[in-house]
């Protein structure tokens, strides 16, 4: 009455390639290591797909449709031809395209890939004579050549003139001097499997007892020069301990919404050491405070950064839980005799800093460089009330506001003195973090 449906061995390993496409994309997130096991899985969605051989169900129906076998004949053409256009306009305008100018790129792309496909891929294939190859050769000889050339000269100079190469040479500033992150610490400290975190030692330059630690996110990794320059211009010797772990709430026991011990056994040990390690006497906080109360970037950072406290089953909202954690933060250092310096974090741009660098063709003009001061005020005011009542039960934390050094009354400024002082749209860069060493002298020689 209603038929026969026949379903063969193909259709099924056709529905489930198709499956695991599906399941591939929506498990795979800028965090996963890619290429590596995860490559597996679209990978053996391909092998099934194509086993399951032409006439299967969803190669017939899904896959035979006319406008993907047409995408199928231009892939690779498409594949030569999306990076190249994305790269330049990477050093166009450092990534930050417009959802107008991606969908131009894309077009642009697919009609390159479609005209390659026409007059180059297929005469080459139908072709028989020799001296095809042999031209395409020399052709991708001399675009290696030229490469080569452009590489060893470090792209042409005459493209820019002097006013703009001597800007360019500024580009070097937009950097931090120190060593970088690796995967373990000493002192105990667990990292578990987390990413990479910074555990760097600033020696005493004497037989100084004096230990200051700064323990923070990656904006205490940023800071960390300016310690550098506490030591060069005063008198004033210590040995410095950095411990820093990018991404996180920077107190013990919070950890990534979405992870399980990316942050927290770093920091919960991290304290641990220096609540116990009589040596150390003064601890310096420092994170990235605005964005761990609101849970989102700024401006150009559109990522969520979301955070939860694994000792408890429900929810804080996130300001709650950086308060919270920063009260417990600063009660277990104080119980310990610490001296405590807590750091406001410095303005966020809400721009790439590299916008500011000029550019021969851009989509965008050079930016100027600054942001209302009016602007950074609300970004933060939600994170200083917080702490302003919070510290207000410890009136012997030292609290070091670094907003004048990098604003006045009206306008915040990445650069200035014709010096970047970021490196992103929200880390220092050394000269940035140096420029704070006068107001650190003052709180640390006291």
């Amino acid at each position: 009455m209603f038929g026969t449906v026949c379903f063969s061995l193909g259709d099924g390993l056709s529905v489930v390639g198709l499956g695991f496409l599906i399941y591939g994309y929506y498990i795979t997130t800028p965090t996963l290591p890619f290429p590596g096991a995860i490559a597996g899985i679209p990978a053996a969605a391909t092998a099934l797909l194509i086993l399951s051989g032409e006439s299967a169900l969803i190669n017939r129906w899904f896959l035979g449709m006319g406008w993907l076998v047409y995408v199928g004949l231009i892939s690779y053409p498409l594949y030569l031809w999306h990076w190249p256009l994305i790269s330049f306009e990477y050093l166009m305008d450092y990534g930050e395209r417009s959802r107008g100018v991606s969908l131009g790129l894309l077009f642009l792309a697919l009609f390159l890939s479609d005209l390659t496909w026409r007059f180059l891929e297929r005469p080459t294939r139908a072709s028989k004579h020799v001296r095809v190859p042999v031209i395409l050769f020399i052709l991708l000889a001399l675009v290696g050549a030229l490469g080569v050339i452009v590489g060893n000269k470090n792209g042409f100079p005459y493209r820019f003139d002097n006013e703009k190469t001597d800007e360019l040479q500024k580009s070097k500033q937009l950097t931090w001097s120190l060593s970088g992150w690796v995967k373990s610490c000493p002192y105990g400290v667990d990292n578990s499997d987390g990413p990479e975190v910074v555990c760097e030692v600033l020696p005493a330059r004497a037989a100084s007892s004096r230990r200051i630690m700064l323990v923070g996110d990656s904006h205490a990794m940023a800071f960390a020069e300016a310690l550098n320059e506490v030591r060069e211009r005063s008198g004033i010797d210590f040995e410095g301990l950095i411990m820093a772990k990018g991404g996180c709430m920077p107190f013990a026991w919070v950890e990534k919404l979405d992870s399980r011990d990316d942050c927290h056994p770093f920091y919960a040990s991290a304290y641990s050491y220096m609540t116990h390690e009589s040596g150390i006497e003064t601890v310096i906080l420092l994170g990235r405070w605005a964005s761990r109360f609101h849970g989102t970037g700024f401006g150009v950072d559109t990522k969520r950064h979301s955070f939860r406290d694994v000792r408890s089953a429900g929810q804080e909202s996130q300001e709650e839980l950086f308060a919270s954690t920063l009260r417990e933060t600063i009660q277990a250092l104080h119980a310990a005799g610490k001296r405590i310096i807590f750091i406001h974090q410095v303005p966020e741009l809400g721009f790439n800093i590299k916008s500011c660098l000029p550019r021969p063709i851009s989509f965008k003009p050079v930016h100027e460089c600054t942001i209302d001061r009016s602007i950074v005020e609300s970004r933060q005011s939600g994170y200083r009330a917080r702490v302003r009542e919070i510290l207000s039960d410890y009136p012997g934390v030292i609290v070091f506001d670094p907003m004048d050094d990098f604003c006045d009354r009206h306008t915040c400024y990445a650069r200035m003195d014709g010096n970047y002082l970021y490196t992103d749209n929200n880390h220092l860069s050394d000269l940035g973090a140096r420029r704070l060493g006068d107001s650190l002298i003052g709180l640390l020689k006291n």
